[in-house]
């Protein structure tokens, strides 16, 4: 079953507020937290794992399972929510763990939901410009509120 306009749009919303929320509550305790203290995945050998990764997915978790939606992280997995709604959350708490970590490139909080097999919208929090990027293809692009134009493909 589809969500209509304004449920979207309420989420879309919800989901805005709890990437900036949590990025610049994240932000201001950052260097008190030892965030950047890290290791490697032990079956990835390449994948590294840091403090930031499971500070900001716990937040991130915690502030969407009262929408009842079902939530795939990338650090975690499948987390059933307490709806048999065909609309999940798909996170990666921090996106560019590794720029994160040597303070080298593009980071950031990174949300989107779907509904099956199709993205509704996107919700992206850059933690170095603090700029946040959502849109979809019924909202069109946004850089915080002013309209951006993207590629057709």
């Amino acid at each position: 079953m589809m969500m209509d306009t304004k449920e979207l749009n309420e989420l879309i919303e919800l989901t805005k507020m709890i990437a900036e929320k949590i990025a610049i509550e994240f932000m201001d305790h950052e260097d008190s937290l030892n965030t950047k203290k890290h290791n490697f995945d032990t079956e990835l050998k390449k994948e590294i794992k840091s403090i930031a990764d499971e500070l900001l997915e716990e937040k991130i978790i915690n502030a969407l399972k009262p929408t009842g939606y079902s939530i795939l992280s990338e650090e975690s997995g499948n987390i059933n929510g307490c709806t048999d709604s065909n609309y999940r959350f798909i996170i990666d708490p921090l996106d560019g763990t590794y720029n994160y970590i040597r303070g080298s490139g593009p980071c950031a909080i990174s949300i989107a939901l779907w509904n099956n097999n199709e993205p509704i919208f996107g919700v992206i929090f850059n933690l170095i410009n603090k700029q946040l990027f959502w849109g979809g293809k019924d909202f069109g692009s946004f850089c915080n509120e002013e309209k951006i134009i993207v590629s057709d493909t």
